[in-house]
């Protein structure tokens, strides 16, 4: 979205501008649908129509695109959709990294309470052997 924005303002065309949004996402499986977005865009569709007929967007972007596209603030909407999806993977991280750093103390104690059992179990079997005269 940020890279379709900049495109748009420095007034590329549109079919260069999807184009290169749509490698600037590094994303293989968003990349694959760019041949289709720009066949719409070559018909004379809108950008949220090309993107809708690319199949790899989430139904939500779309819509965001083209509540822009029909107030005319097609870049400013690009703009807010690209931090809010900055907001969004900021948050998926933390919680990410929350559950890692969760999962790992999980590990250490269970491994902690192992080893501890362990050597419990080994103490109480060399009492027990002590016990019944078995050196």
């Amino acid at each position: 979205t940020m890279a379709l924005s900049i495109m748009l303002n420095a007034g590329v065309d549109a079919i260069r501008s999807v184009k290169q949004a749509f490698r600037s996402t590094g994303n293989f499986y968003l990349m694959s649908g760019m041949e289709k977005s720009v066949d719409a865009i070559k018909k004379g569709d809108s950008f949220s129509e090309s993107f809708r007929a690319a199949g790899v967007f989430p139904a939500d972007f779309v819509e965001f695109v083209e509540v822009g596209e029909v107030s005319g603030t097609e870049t400013e909407s690009l703009d807010r959709l690209a931090s809010e999806y900055q907001q969004r993977g900021r948050t998926a991280l933390t919680i990410l990294a929350m559950a890692a750093s969760g999962f790992l103390w999980f590990s250490i104690i269970v491994i902690l309470v192992v080893m501890v059992m362990s050597m419990a179990l080994k103490y109480i079997s060399l009492i027990n052997n002590a016990a019944n005269g078995n050196f």
